[in-house]
Formats: C-alpha cells, sequence, structure tokens
C-alpha cells in the first residue's frame, strides 16, 4: 500500500473510531428495553397502567384495532397499510428464562455497563420483541433464504426434538428464524430458555402459538443483534405455510413502498414491539440520525439510526422499519428525548436496504 493511500486509510479508521466512541458515550448510557417480571404468568398489564416512559400509552396503537387512518397522511396507502400488517403479523414476543454467566460487565470497547450483568446466572424472566426473519426448508442441509441465496447448516438432518432421539433422523427440515437484540438472548446457554409467542395480537387471545427450545444461529454483540432459530421437520408447525407467506410478502410490499416513498425526505419510521411483554402495539416517528460507522462492502455501511417513534420496556430487539432509508434494524434502546436501533445496513447512495 503506497503512502497517500496508507494514509487515506488511516484518516478513515480514526474518523469511524471516533463516531464508534461517540456512541459508547452516548447510546451506551441509555437504557435497554427488555421488561423484567417476576413470572412469565405475572400480571404484566400492570406495567402498562404504571408506565411512566409513555404514560397511558397514547402513543401507541393495539394491533387489534389498527385501520389505515392511523398512518400519517403523509403515509396513508393500501401497500403502506398492509406492510405494516404483515411486519405485525411476523413480530413475536420473546421471553428468556435464564441470564447467562458469560454476560460481560462491559459492552465491547467500553466501561459502560452491559444489561443484566449484574444478576448473570439468575433465573430472572425477561420480555423483548423480535421478527421472524426466514422461513427456510433444508435438504441435507442445503436451503434457500427469501432472496433465494443459498444457506448452508453444518448438520445434514434435522436437529428437532424428535429426530434427536430418532435413529432415523429426517433429512428435509424447516427453521422458522427470528432476529432479536443480542442484549436480549446473549449466547447458547439463554436460547435453551428462549420461547417466542406469534400472534399475540389482542390481550385476551385464548390462542396460544409459540415455539421454544430455539438454537442460537449468529450474535454479534458489538452491532447487538442476533438470529434465533426454531427447527421442526414434516407438518409439526401448523403455522409454517402460513409464515412462509409473510416473509415474502413483506419483501415485495417494502420494494412498492420503498419506491413511492424513498425520495419523501422525512423518513417515516414505523415500530411493532411487545411493550411490557403485552399484545403488539404500532407507533409511528421519525429516523432523526442515521450515524455511520464504516464500510461492510463497496456499496453498504454499517450505520445505527435514531428515532422518535414511541417505545418501552418490552420494545428491545423490535423490527425498526425506516421507510426509504433503512431496514434490519432492531430496538437497542433509549435516551430522554431519543430512541435509538443497533447496527444494520444501509446503501451510500441512499438506497433503501431491502431485508
Amino acid at each position: 500500500m503506497d503512502q497517500d493511500n496508507c494514509s487515506s486509510r488511516c484518516t478513515e479508521l480514526s474518523k469511524g473510531q471516533q463516531r464508534i466512541t461517540h456512541l459508547y458515550e452516548f447510546h451506551l448510557n441509555g437504557k435497554h428495553e427488555n421488561e423484567v417480571a417476576e413470572s412469565e404468568e405475572a400480571d404484566l398489564q400492570k406495567h402498562i397502567v404504571n408506565c411512566k416512559k409513555n404514560p397511558g400509552h397514547t402513543n401507541f396503537i393495539p394491533y387489534e384495532l389498527f385501520a389505515i387512518d392511523h398512518i400519517p397522511e403523509s403515509h396513508r396507502d393500501s401497500d403502506m397499510f398492509e406492510l405494516i400488517k404483515v411486519v405485525a403479523d411476523l413480530t413475536v414476543l420473546v421471553t428468556v428464562k435464564t441470564i447467562s454467566k458469560n454476560r460481560p460487565e462491559f459492552w465491547p470497547g467500553s466501561t459502560m455497563k452491559y444489561p443484566f450483568y449484574e444478576d448473570k446466572g439468575s433465573k430472572i424472566i425477561r420480555f423483548g420483541s423480535g421478527q421472524v426473519n426466514e422461513v427456510i426448508q433444508f435438504t441435507e442441509g442445503l436451503g434457500y433464504d427469501r432472496h433465494q441465496k443459498k444457506r448452508e447448516r453444518e448438520y445434514k438432518t434435522c436437529i428437532c426434538e424428535k429426530c434427536q432421539y430418532s435413529e432415523k433422523p429426517s433429512p428435509a427440515w424447516w427453521e422458522i428464524v427470528v432476529r432479536t437484540a443480542s442484549h436480549v438472548v446473549y449466547d447458547e446457554t439463554e436460547s435453551e430458555l428462549t420461547s417466542c409467542r406469534l400472534f399475540f395480537d389482542k390481550h385476551k387471545s385464548a390462542e396460544k402459538v409459540k415455539f421454544d427450545k430455539v438454537k442460537l444461529l449468529e450474535v454479534n454483540v458489538d452491532e447487538d443483534w442476533c438470529l434465533i432459530s426454531y427447527v421442526f421437520c414434516g407438518n409439526d408447525f401448523a403455522y409454517r405455510d402460513k409464515l412462509f407467506n409473510k416473509v415474502m410478502q413483506r419483501v415485495d410490499l417494502w420494494k412498492k413502498v420503498c419506491q413511492k416513498y424513498q425520495d419523501s425526505g422525512d423518513n417515516f419510521t414505523f415500530i411493532v414491539s411487545h411493550p411490557h411483554g403485552c399484545a403488539k402495539q404500532i407507533s409511528f416517528g421519525l429516523c432523526k440520525n442515521s450515524i455511520v460507522l464504516g464500510k461492510f462492502d463497496d456499496q453498504l455501511d454499517r450505520a445505527k439510526i435514531e428515532y422518535d417513534t414511541p417505545t418501552c420496556p418490552g420494545s428491545s430487539g423490535a423490527p425498526v422499519r425506516c421507510v426509504g432509508l433503512a431496514v434490519g434494524h432492531v430496538h437497542n434502546g433509549t435516551m430522554e428525548g431519543i430512541n435509538y436501533s443497533g447496527v444494520s445496513l444501509v446503501f451510500r447512495d441512499g438506497s433503501p436496504y431491502v431485508k
């Protein structure tokens, strides 16, 4: 590398480090938004009643009541309405029943306390949010995601509980992949005691659709996201096709919406989450800032976003959709007057990153 290129590269790294330092000093002083409960069946409604961050929850829309007229007029159309509904249908309540002994004392590269370090090894129950990212069929370890990108697994037969005890485990299986925050599900110890509840759309829902004993696929503590997976074979999960179809609908609707609003300039942002571990709710706001941490490749940057879209304890890990700017971000935490995400990818030219 010649001297000029080396100098340019060093300057770029220095600027990147300054941005990262700013984030650690600012964001990591904020608060994570897990909800904590005495038990899984605790009366979580009391947390809504006593909520200090958003008294009365007037800025949240219960999903069961959501109508097109709730969408701000500037973005009110049928495609946006359908996109929000699909994102909501794929949003899950994440329940974690342990805190790993491996949790670090500090966030990487900082002196800021990592969430729940003081409670590591305990059985404190926490609630967060997440979203079904993929529904993939595998055959002998090979499958294709929603963009027809090849995905491979080290295991070549099904690892569901039934197949683990079978002399002839199935060579074909399905995986439901959920994306959430790594401070919600930190490692395999926590994933083994994690469950995801789907279609929790109203407070007194008689139907409880959930899966547990999930596998940790990937985790990035620096960027605060992780992927967990529920593995099953055959027709063991009745909602497989419904979830698969909704994942594909989300891809198509996101493209349509971004084509309409990419140049709107207002960075309309919506979040679907499970505030206080209760039924899912929708909130609207604006992205206030995109903070680039560095390059991912020739086209994409790694970035966090800040927004005024309302969140509450229980919103950690929820999908954050900034129309026309970014996608793939999950909610990380809150400071006074602003909320912020973990790290995901944005195109350098401002076009939407479709995920």
